[in-house]
């Protein structure tokens, strides 16, 4: 796929992927699936994004994806044996350690997309694979959990996260390490709080210059504002692509704190009265004026796209998501999946994990294997 963007390309693979998975689960055994209310809310949701692109007709690709996504779930809890999860687990880990071999690659001056066929060393990130850094943390705070399943060592992993730069990966992974802990081996849980307390602080006054959390919260803080005016919802893709008459983009300087609201008018993208003329003229000389295509916070994204009603049914899922895990038996694969789980809710905060294929796809597979290894105690 020479010359395409990584991102269409990453979700092209993931829409042929899952559409072959679902295909393929036709031909193997079907569990028996019992009456749950996790999966009653996934439908819920599922035919609410439905719901949300029929009235608004915007936002073909993630109504697309969103069904694609159920659909491998629903494929996942039907085909997969619980048993199955040693399976999941090594593929994730033999997965990680290739993505890791690439980074220590990386590090090493070797890179064959940065010398060999861009020609050009330095433009690509020492991210591994993912193309962006935060991905990349995303990703092995997502590891974490399942290979401490198989052994300690794991916990080293937390290495590149935070040669991701990501704060909401850190937390993420961090997290994820001291629920294991806390329902596998207590005392590793107390031992390790006074070495993650040296190890935030390192990474708070050493790193967090760069972190864009100061230019995110102002604007989410416009995004909530907006959201409230159209409780039932924009439409999909509308805090990217909504070009109506009378809808809304937010502008930033890249790397600035500051961001604007620009109203679509027909003589074009029209930016509030009350805006400093200086934070135009910056535009103009030392700071290119770009436009957030997403609000880098996924809850947020679905209070703005899906309205009061998403997060309603988000909320639900979560709950029993919850509840699933409080009558489990919390054995170690329990516990590593919902430690997984977790690493997904918290990514959400900071980043838009379920808007990257190359995170997204496993969400599906995550959430089908949780809903497995938890059935029998619910």
């Amino acid at each position: 796929m020479y010359g395409v963007d990584l991102r269409p390309a990453q979700e092209l693979c993931f829409q042929i992927s899952s559409i072959t998975l679902i295909i393929a689960g036709m031909f193997f055994d079907n569990n028996k699936v019992k009456r749950s209310k996790l999966n009653l809310w996934i439908g819920i949701g599922a035919l609410w994004v439905l719901a949300v692109w029929q009235i608004h007709s915007m936002g073909w690709s993630v109504m697309f994806n969103t069904l694609l996504g159920t659909g491998v779930y629903f494929t996942v809890i039907r085909t997969v044996k619980k048993d199955d999860f040693k399976l999941i687990a090594r593929t994730i880990a033999w997965v990680g350690a290739f993505t890791l071999g690439y980074l220590a690659l990386q590090y090493f001056g070797y890179d064959l997309r940065d010398q060999a066929v861009l020609n050009a060393p330095g433009l690509v990130p020492k991210c591994s694979v993912f193309g962006l850094k935060a991905a990349m943390g995303e990703y092995f705070a997502l590891v974490i959990p399942f290979l401490l399943s198989f052994s300690w060592i794991s916990l080293l992993l937390i290495i590149p996260v935070a040669l991701s730069y990501s704060c909401v990966a850190m937390l993420a992974g961090t997290t994820a390490i001291m629920f294991f802990c806390w329902f596998r081996k207590r005392i590793v849980f107390w031992a390790l709080i006074p070495v993650i307390l040296v190890m935030g602080l390192v990474y708070w006054f050493k790193f967090e210059h760069h972190s864009m959390m100061g230019s995110r919260i102002p604007m989410w803080g416009m995004v909530i504002q907006d959201s409230w005016k159209q409780p039932f919802g924009r439409g999909l893709d509308s805090f990217r692509n909504d070009t109506k008459m009378g809808s809304t983009k937010y502008f930033k300087h890249d790397y600035d704190h500051e961001t604007i609201r620009a109203i679509y008018t027909e003589q074009g993208w029209a930016v509030e009265k009350q805006v400093d003329a200086k934070f135009l003229e910056r535009a103009k000389l030392d700071n290119p004026l770009d436009f957030w295509d997403h609000p880098h916070n996924e809850y947020i994204w679905l209070f703005y796209e899906l309205g009061l009603p998403g997060l309603f049914i988000l909320g639900f899922i979560v709950y029993h998501l919850i509840q699933r895990f409080k009558y489990s038996r919390r054995d170690t694969a329990t516990v590593a999946l919902a430690a997984g789980v977790i690493v997904f809710f918290i990514s959400c905060i900071g980043q838009f994990p379920l808007h990257m294929a190359r995170l997204g796809h496993i969400v599906p597979i995550l959430f089908g294997f949780y809903y497995l290894q938890t059935e029998e105690d619910v």
